[in-house]
């Protein structure tokens, strides 16, 4: 389930992340998308949908005010702890 994870995670930001010229490598994983540009506020109800939709789980409230909730790699750990 773990490849899965970071299958879907990739196939959602992979567009955002292609159209800013970048490519999703480690050191991107690990940065904010908010803070650095990747994903505007606007496309967190996209991403929330997308991955709910594809790995049959859903977020918690308090997974939005965790601090993994704004990195790829945070994102994969929060979903991995949730299935």
């Amino acid at each position: 389930m773990s490849e899965k994870i970071v299958e879907k995670i990739d196939e959602f930001f992979a567009p955002f992340v292609n159209a800013k010229g970048m490519s999703l490598n480690d050191e991107l994983r690990n940065v904010n998308f908010l803070e650095n540009g990747i994903l505007e506020s606007v496309h967190l109800v996209q991403m929330i949908g997308f991955l709910e939709d594809e790995l049959g789980f859903y977020f918690e409230d308090e997974d939005f005010h965790s601090e993994k909730f704004v990195t790829i790699n945070g994102l994969r750990e929060l979903i991995k702890n949730r299935l």
